[in-house]
């Protein structure tokens, strides 16, 4: 299956996500007889935000693996859905695999110039900024890893999330708090 799709003139929400214009693509083989769907390509090309994932699914989606990426070369459009003002750019690639019902996600991304609309963060984001996070889910939820890096924070983490409740550690390190 290929499939080919131009929105143009998108207005309101839609067009913070898509620009005025936006291109969506897939192609695709289905194998109906055991549930496989290997995606050769797919993605989501607009002005404010462009997605892709390629992979192969079985048993109709219930496992499988996609290589993802995401790239907003200019949040700013972004900010009205966000209900604050942000800005930079970000550009994230991972890898999501699902087996015998736990989900892991792998995520390396890196933003510059960051904002956030958030007076007290945002001095925090200025210049490349790392980002890195490894979790899973199934009967909980396991951030085995996060971690947000640049000169002037460097921030980690790991958690638990499930049935016995929560459990978190993080580490913050500032270059420098002065105001």
């Amino acid at each position: 299956i290929i499939a080919d799709l131009r929105i143009e003139g998108a207005r309101g929400p839609l067009a913070d996500l898509t620009g005025a214009n936006a291109d969506l693509a897939a192609e695709l083989t289905i194998v109906p007889r055991n549930g496989r769907i290997d995606i050769a390509k797919s993605g989501f090309v607009g002005t404010a935000l462009s997605a892709t994932a390629a992979g192969s699914l079985t048993g109709w989606g219930r496992d499988g693996e996609l290589a993802l990426t995401l790239s907003a070369k200019d949040l700013s459009p972004l900010s009205g859905m966000a209900g604050r003002k942000l800005a930079g750019s970000l550009t994230a690639e991972g890898n999501l695999r699902r087996q015998a019902g736990q989900t892991s996600l792998v995520v390396k991304g890196e933003g510059k110039e960051l904002a956030a609309g958030i007076a007290a963060l945002d001095p925090l984001l200025i210049g490349r900024t790392e980002i890195f996070a490894d979790l899973t889910a199934g009967n909980e939820t396991v951030l085995r890893r996060l971690s947000i890096t640049n000169p002037q924070v460097k921030i980690g983490g790991e958690g638990r999330y499930g049935p016995n409740g929560i459990s978190a550690d993080a580490v913050a390190e500032v270059a420098d708090l002065s105001p």
